[in-house]
């Protein structure tokens, strides 16, 4: 697997192309944005991410892949106009098939997804927020995005409200969401 480390904006990003890349092929892409743990870290760090070292051990794993970092004292919030650019960056290049372009983060990065796919509902195909949650109130902007949301019940960093109050309101509208919620389990879900 060839990386890349790209800047868009104010944010460095790992973009990582998978086994046998060819540019004439249309690629699917998966955003990720890590936990308020990685941020300010060196760059690399997020190649150290679960999300990264699971989809790392499949060679074929057949996804563009997109890290940013956030840098150090902040939060994805604060980021969110450069968030933008890069999902345009990316939805730029010739290989990205705009049409399965998905999201997922965790903890700080499972908001962070939840606030960039109801900003710009109409660029995911479908995002996957960990340990996050976000403003409810907007959840009906994900119309055409289906969500399956993971939380573990026992979660001392993020209580487990969040994703609760982000799934009922999708649900109050009839929206594509699905839920994990697993009992006994704290933020390393």
């Amino acid at each position: 697997m060839e990386i890349q480390v790209k800047t868009c904006g104010s944010l460095q990003y790992i973009l990582r192309y998978p086994k046998d890349f060819k540019e004439t092929e249309k690629l699917p892409v998966l955003l990720y944005l890590h936990g308020s743990g990685t941020r300010g870290k060196a760059l690399e760090a997020v190649l150290e991410t679960d999300a990264y070292a699971i989809t790392a051990q499949h060679a074929d794993f057949p996804f563009l892949m997109v890290g940013p970092m956030c840098p150090a004292g902040a939060t994805w919030f604060d980021f969110m106009a450069d968030l933008k650019a890069l999902v345009a960056e990316i939805s730029s290049l010739p290989y990205a098939d705009t049409g399965r372009f998905y999201g997922m983060g965790a903890s700080m990065g499972g908001y962070g997804i939840w606030q960039l796919a109801m900003s710009i509902p109409e660029t995911f195909a479908a995002i996957v927020p960990i340990c996050g949650g976000g403003m409810y109130w907007a959840a009906k902007r994900l119309v055409d995005v289906p969500v399956w949301a993971f939380h573990g019940a026992e979660d001392k960093s993020v209580a487990v409200f969040h994703s609760d109050d982000m799934v009922a309101r999708m649900k109050k509208h009839g929206l594509d969401v699905r839920y994990s919620r697993f009992d006994g389990v704290g933020h390393d879900v």
